[in-house]
């Protein structure tokens, strides 16, 4: 790979960069004035940047503007100077060799320009209709864009938990807090459905790149990373679905959730009764020393602590897509734990003696947690083998029990530093 010399962006750059964008955004204002689009610029350029580039080029006025004179000067400008366009690609010059990918150079001379399309959109407008002037816009751009990592807020509306008080802030973890669902009148009845069953929303910060590299940022990972600990230190079927990233500045571009995840369920207005767990006092410093410990455990290896944590997650998207194959995730996650890799015998038995040793410490409460463990596995054979099994009410207590259960040894694990337990061990008593 060739070494990469970019080095940061000079003063001079940032200079020459200033005067080069100006005569884009003047020529922009022109052209609206041209084409009689008074207060709409932004939004046709917008909303065709996520097209390609021949549909593009049939807007007059993102056609009239790319082929300008001013703007063809300031792609040219950016694109020739390579610690300038890692600005717009990457925020850290080591994770961009321009000089070794040649082969790329149109397409990534390309993103630059549509990046530069919006800008100068957003930057126009802002003058025409805001109270700052172009120069005052243009050096809170240039602010923005020497700084080399964007701090982004996420968002993410908590199903099935609620707060005693209207926001919890807890260390490194984020914060819960407390929102009120909008009326169906206001809304419409399905979504107020959506809203309906959440009254918390988890927000958190995490620094990402610039523009589109931000979407390289593993987002998703960090949204997991703590709704699993609500599920195992609070509500076992904590979920969540749709969530938002704040773009930070308005030239940025826009951040949807399916940037960084596909996996979500269709709101339906029948949708399985989980009941919420309330948090009466703050979590304190127990979720931000867990998040740690979670970190700490390889997270992305395939331990038999993580294998069963993503059935969990499995079991629960299931359930919100009212599926009764739940049970079956469950079932499965606590063999993750309790069964050896190449077992294929007594797995029943098996999880049912070691489940109740690990978790309970009187004989009665071993032999009844023995007993729920036989339950989940009659209604898993069942399911398994074809036989009608259903999410009614029968069918909902045994996923809560299997989910406790599922949960409650995660968190063990979690805090006692495990990934893995000693089966032998169990076996012995």
């Amino acid at each position: 790979m060739v070494e990469n010399p970019v080095g940061r962006v000079s003063q001079t750059d940032w200079s020459q960069f200033r005067e080069n964008l100006r005569p884009a955004i003047e020529t922009l204002f022109a052209l609206r004035q041209k084409l009689s689009l008074s207060d709409n610029a932004f939004y046709i350029i917008e909303s065709a940047l996520g097209d390609t580039l021949g549909q593009i080029a049939r807007l007059p006025i993102v056609s009239e503007l790319r082929s300008s004179k001013a703007f063809r000067s300031l792609v040219t400008f950016v694109n020739a100077l390579p610690a300038l366009q890692i600005v717009f690609l990457k925020s850290s010059e080591s994770e961009l060799d321009i000089a070794g990918r040649e082969h790329l150079k149109d397409s990534i001379q390309l993103a630059v320009e549509l990046i530069l399309l919006r800008i100068v959109a957003r930057l126009e407008r802002e003058a025409s209709v805001g109270s700052e002037t172009v120069e005052e816009l243009i050096g809170s751009l240039i602010a923005f864009l020497d700084t080399r990592k964007v701090r982004r807020d996420v968002r993410v509306p908590i199903y099935h938990l609620s707060i005693s008080s209207d926001e919890m802030v807890i260390e490194r973890f984020g914060a819960l807090r407390k929102i009120a669902p909008p009326s169906a009148r206001e809304l419409g009845a399905l979504v107020n459905h959506y809203y309906s069953a959440c009254s918390v929303e988890l927000k958190f910060e995490v620094e990402t790149d610039h523009f589109f590299a931000a979407e390289d940022f593993p987002i998703s990972e960090e949204i997991t990373k703590r709704v699993t600990l609500l599920r195992l230190f609070y509500q076992p079927l904590t979920s969540y679905n749709h969530f938002s990233v704040n773009s930070v500045q308005p030239w940025e571009t826009p951040l949807h959730d399916s940037d960084f995840s596909s996996r979500f369920w269709a709101y339906q207005t029948g949708h399985t009764k989980i009941p919420s767990e309330l948090i009466n006092e703050s979590p304190g410093s127990s979720l931000a020393s867990a998040l740690s410990q979670i970190e700490s455990l390889a997270w992305n290896n395939s331990t038999p602590w993580r294998l069963a944590i993503n059935r969990l997650d499995d079991a629960i998207f299931k359930l919100n897509s009212n599926s009764p194959d739940t049970i079956l995730d469950l079932a499965i996650g606590l063999e993750c734990i309790f069964t050896e890799s190449e077992s294929r015998q007594e797995s029943v038995h098996k999880v049912a003696v070691r489940a109740a040793r690990y978790l309970e410490k009187t004989e009665d409460r071993r032999r009844e947690l023995f007993r729920q463990v036989k339950r989940i596995y009659r209604s898993r054979s069942t399911l398994a083998h074809g036989k009608a099994w259903s999410l009614d009410e029968e069918g909902m207590a045994q996923i809560q029990i299997a989910a406790k259960l599922l949960a409650s040894t995660l968190r063990k694990m979690t805090v006692q530093g495990e990934t893995e337990l000693d089966l032998e061990k169990l076996d012995l008593g």
